[in-house]
């Protein structure tokens, strides 16, 4: 919990990235995923979708699976995707 609220990471995209990475090394790709974004804030909002799969979560998949990436490649990506 300390790494992801000291890098000022949200929570919930650090598990998505999570789960997205985990397949992407079992199956070697990334998976068209779905998180149900709610807009209850705004006039007559409701539940929305978004896709988490986006080029930055491919790039952080392809750095965390880079036996050479360093931690800080390994960071900057994570920050890039969790945006």
């Amino acid at each position: 919990k300390s790494f992801i609220t000291g890098n000022k990471l949200s929570p919930d995209s650090f598990v998505q990235m999570s789960m997205m990475l985990a397949y992407y090394k079992l199956y070697g790709r990334i998976v068209c995923a779905y998180e149900p974004v709610l807009t209850k804030n705004f006039f007559h909002g409701r539940t929305e979708a978004m896709r988490p799969a986006t080029l930055e979560a491919k790039k952080l998949c392809e750095v965390f699976s880079d036996p050479k990436a360093s931690k800080e490649d390994k960071l900057a990506a994570l920050q890039k995707a969790t945006k």
